[in-house]
């Protein structure tokens, strides 16, 4: 058929969505050098993927687990040593082709750690490993027909067409420098980040971003003295290959810190600056909105054409978002020594949606931590907790891909022997709003054949508010022979009335 007029409409589907448990043991042996171990005070770790492959139906996922140990000497003095664990996991899956995406993050499901020797500590972690594989879709549809025997019932709507997309990580490494009161350094008892992106630019195919990265460090001195929450702001620049990004697409991010390293042995020499590497998980999608036209339905009076048609999911806006709710959480607290709250955080954070009808509630669960101090005494205390946020829900099908970390915590003494934590939750990311619409994608009319029937008059007993388009293809009549014959100005019967027409 002449003249057809075609536009190719992208859609994303997830194809594979599993998580998986992978056990991560780790023999911390301590040089000479360091102290032996009297107490354990506290362990945790961080992962992070080194690469993420596809392999027909299986996903590589090679990684590392951080271990930190922060223990107490005979003398009492805290000092911490950091271990690496090394792994590889393969998860089965669906079959894969060429330019699917694979996304996979790590949170920790279970930590046990305890002093085997008094220069050895045995930990065994338990990672749960998510992956999520995408896979991106061109259907061809037609948008548009020139032909007088047809007629046509076109939509249009507002699309986002996306250009690229990246999900992975990337690193940061800088040099704290220590405040001056953080003199004879022996231990990081802690560090943290938090990532705020100022700008977001697509530049000659790659995204720019720039922003700041606000660094906590909790130091412990020789004498046991802690320095908490000392915090110094980095800024950084950094720039992705997205594949497909296009000059003047616009950029839509979920940035969030996936694991921060802080060790004092790379430090200069003489200097009790230690360097800080923070690993940084970012997912990023960039495009632009167009308009687009398209066919939900055509016919021709008396050709009965022949038609295919696709049910699509595509995008039709993306909008960035970002906000903040209040957190708090009450944890008992056993040392009957513990005089003040040292220092307070937050960690294994997750998030997870559950939609409503007029909201979305978010379901919450992170383990507080509190580093106690009494008189020569030094303590961690560290618990579960569950929290929940309800916001308000965006109208229509949604996706929202966030990263969550918590600011401004702290702890205190309620009186009755527990601590009250709090402080704020904060929440970055992107909503993709979606459009389920039936779209042609084939259109054809036999060549040969004619109006070989005679044209016949139709009195149809039409019903209020009934469409023009259902009786015409019904009745093999037109929507404009009807309107003509009958004087309507729309296309629905505004009240109940027989209407006239001819027909083939």
């Amino acid at each position: 058929m002449e003249s057809i007029q075609t536009a190719a409409m992208q859609s994303k589907k997830q194809i594979f969505s599993d998580t998986r448990e992978q056990a991560v043991p780790c023999d911390m042996m301590l040089p000479e050098y360091y102290p032996e171990i009297e107490k354990v005070l506290s362990c945790s770790v961080q992962f992070s993927e080194e690469s993420v492959t596809l392999h027909g139906d299986k996903i590589g996922v090679n990684a590392n687990a951080c271990f930190t140990l922060v223990y107490l000497s005979s003398e009492g003095r805290p000092y911490s040593f950091v271990a690496n664990e090394k792994y590889t996991r393969l998860i089965p899956c669906c079959e894969t082709a060429a330019g699917d995406v694979c996304l996979v993050r790590q949170s920790l499901s279970q930590l046990d750690c305890r002093a085997t020797a008094p220069r050895k500590a045995e930990a065994r972690a338990v990672a749960a490993v998510r992956a999520d594989v995408w896979r991106r879709e061109e259907t061809c549809v037609v948008a548009g027909a020139a032909d007088p025997r047809l007629e046509l019932l076109p939509g249009e709507t507002e699309l986002f067409r996306r250009s690229g997309f990246y999900a992975g990580t990337f690193v940061l490494r800088r040099s704290v420098k220590l405040p001056d009161a953080c003199e004879n350094t022996t231990a990081i008892v802690r560090a943290d980040a938090r990532m705020r992106v100022d700008e977001a630019v697509v530049i000659r195919g790659k995204v720019m971003l720039r922003g700041s990265c606000a660094v906590t460090v909790t130091s412990a001195g020789a004498e046991g003295r802690i320095t908490a929450g000392a915090e110094f702001r980095q800024p950084f620049s950094e720039t992705l290959d997205v594949f497909g990004a296009e000059e003047g697409d616009q950029c839509y991010y979920s940035v969030g810190v996936e694991e921060v390293r802080a060790d004092l042995k790379s430090a200069a020499a003489g200097s009790d600056s230690p360097e800080v590497q923070i690993t940084v998980s970012c997912v990023l999608i960039t495009g632009r909105q167009t308009r687009q036209t398209y066919l939900r339905d055509a016919y021709a009076p008396g050709f009965s054409p022949e038609t295919a048609a696709a049910d699509l999911r595509v995008g039709a806006a993306v909008k960035q978002t970002a906000f903040s709710f209040p957190f708090e959480a009450r944890a008992e607290c056993f040392d009957e020594n513990a005089r003040q709250v040292a220092d307070a955080w937050l960690t294994d954070l997750r998030l997870t949606e559950t939609p409503g009808e007029s909201a979305v509630t978010l379901n919450g669960s992170a383990t507080v931590n509190a580093l106690l101090t009494g008189g020569e005494t030094l303590s961690l205390i560290s618990r579960s907790v569950a929290f929940s946020f309800a916001r308000e829900q965006t109208a229509g099908d949604t996706d929202f891909v966030f990263s969550a970390f918590a600011s401004a915590l702290s702890a205190s003494f309620d009186g009755n022997g527990s601590l009250l934590f709090s402080g704020e939750i904060s929440v970055n990311g992107f909503e993709t709003t979606y459009l389920n619409a039936r779209m042609l994608t084939a259109l054809s009319l036999p060549e040969d054949q004619t109006a070989a029937e005679e044209e016949r008059v139709v009195v149809y007993y039409a019903g209020a508010g009934e469409r023009l388009w259902d009786i015409a293809k019904a009745e093999g009549g037109t929507v404009r022979q009807i309107k003509e014959f009958n004087g309507l100005q729309t296309d629905e019967t505004e009240h109940a009335a027989p209407l006239v027409f001819s027909a083939r």
